[in-house]
């Protein structure tokens, strides 16, 4: 589909190019076809740039699987978050922690995506709230709360819970 997208819009930058130049009597039909093609070009390279997915994101997750993961505990997470979410955001925002702690509830959301919510002390209401990949599905199912868990996954910040998506158990 994407390739469609690509070649389409250099077709039309290309052919509406030849057309305007025709259309104004501007050049002669050389270099309306040629400045088509300029122009058919220019569009395609923008449209590339536009709709082709940035692989860098990939590089930074793997670059960071092989750096050692900070590793914190539910409770000096929450407690980061409820300090200053700012500075919570940006020490951890988007990026693959390690997080230990007890489970209090495992559960479904109303978009049906299963997920495992640490306890944290002192707090009966909120958590820390972890997403759980397809693949730790079947680990999640042997889960008991209290039980303490250590999961891998990448914060998200802070909304009510703090949110970690794409968690596995470890």
């Amino acid at each position: 589909m994407l390739g469609w997208i690509v070649f389409l819009s250099f077709l039309i930058g290309w052919i509406g190019f030849a057309l305007w130049a025709r259309r104004n009597k501007k050049w002669s039909l050389t270099i309306s076809v040629g400045g088509g093609f300029i122009v058919g070009c220019l569009s395609l390279i923008v449209t590339a740039a536009l709709f082709i997915p940035n692989d860098n994101k990939n590089l930074s997750s793997a670059s960071q699987k092989h750096m050692s993961l900070a590793t914190v505990t539910s409770e000096e997470l929450y407690k980061l978050y409820e300090d200053n979410e700012v500075n919570a955001d940006l020490q951890y925002k988007g990026k693959q922690i390690k997080v230990v702690g007890k489970v209090n509830n495992i559960a479904k959301d109303i978009t049906n995506k299963s997920y495992v919510l640490l306890n944290v002390k002192g707090n009966l209401v909120f958590g820390i709230q972890c997403f759980l990949t397809q693949g730790s599905l079947s680990q999640a199912a042997k889960l008991k709360k209290g039980q303490d868990i250590m999961l891998l996954g990448r914060v998200d910040g802070k909304f009510g819970n703090v949110i970690i998506r794409d968690c596995s158990v470890q």
